[in-house]
């Protein structure tokens, strides 16, 4: 009901309406009346209906990014226990999965082209730096080029590769290379050019300080006589501000442990 009161033209052209009918009565009963339902049809879908709609869109997205953050964080205890963790990745869906790696037989770029946006499953390739290297690495630089990728997904990989010295080793991503390729991230990050923030921020990066990125970032210039740009330290990069309205949910998901996982109930809850 809010809108109501947005609309300060509403009271004119309400007044402008009984206007007309008091000036043409005959003419109001037999026009007017039998629009009113589709008046207040208007009224109600246009004013009333895209508010309820919106909160209930909301309070869906927001438990669905809380029940997705502890899964990763159950994700990242594993990691750090090394307690079983292909079987606790498993569980880190509410639904059944199932191994589909046969799905990227010909490369993980033809398999993410062919799909819409899904800034969850791209999250799960771009930060999983277990095993990143090779197609998947080409895949996440390409998930980093696109438009839709997520804030958090874009800072998680920007940090991690830096805290994790991935650029400091030459066999892995071929050093030169990847970090021109890490430089064009932060470019683009530093321009404002990841504009969504719908998935939460988690991990180890969750705690990292300017001071220890910076220093970081020394150690890479100094042991490759080299220079990096700085990107922008983001303020309250947990806390999401955006919907999953731009993104798809594709049923997949990925880990490093057990490579493309399609799970089944998620996408059966979300038709219902």
């Amino acid at each position: 009901m809010g809108k109501l009161l947005e609309l300060p033209g509403l009271a004119f052209g309400f007044l402008v309406l009984l206007g007309l009918v008091q000036a043409f009565p005959q003419a109001a009963v037999t026009v007017v009346l039998p629009l009113l339902p589709v008046i207040c049809v208007v009224l109600l879908r246009e004013l009333i209906w895209p508010d309820a709609m919106a909160a209930k869109r909301a309070a869906r997205d927001d438990a669905h990014r809380q029940a997705r953050a502890e899964r990763r964080r159950s994700r990242w205890a594993s990691a750090a226990t090394k307690a079983a963790p292909a079987t606790r990745r498993a569980e880190r869906s509410t639904g059944p999965a199932a191994k589909a790696n046969h799905l990227i037989v010909e490369g993980w770029l033809p398999f993410l082209r062919a799909m819409p946006p899904d800034v969850e499953l791209w999250d799960d390739i771009a930060t999983q730096f277990d095993g990143l290297e090779g197609d998947r690495l080409a895949a996440a630089f390409w998930i980093l080029e696109q438009p839709a990728c997520d804030r958090a997904t874009a800072w998680h990989f920007i940090a991690g590769a830096v805290m994790g010295s991935l650029l400091e080793e030459n066999g892995r991503w071929g050093r030169e290379r990847a970090i021109q390729r890490w430089n064009v991230v932060v470019t683009r990050w530093n321009a404002g050019f990841y504009r969504y923030h719908a998935l939460p921020l988690d991990g180890p990066v969750c705690s990292l300080t300017a001071e220890a990125l910076e220093a970081r970032l020394l150690r890479l210039e100094a042991r490759h006589n080299t220079q990096v740009p700085r990107p922008k330290f983001p303020q309250e990069i947990d806390r999401p501000t955006s919907s999953l309205a731009h993104s798809t949910r594709s049923g997949f998901s990925f880990a490093s442990d057990l490579g493309l996982l399609r799970h089944h109930e998620p996408k059966a809850k979300e038709a219902a």
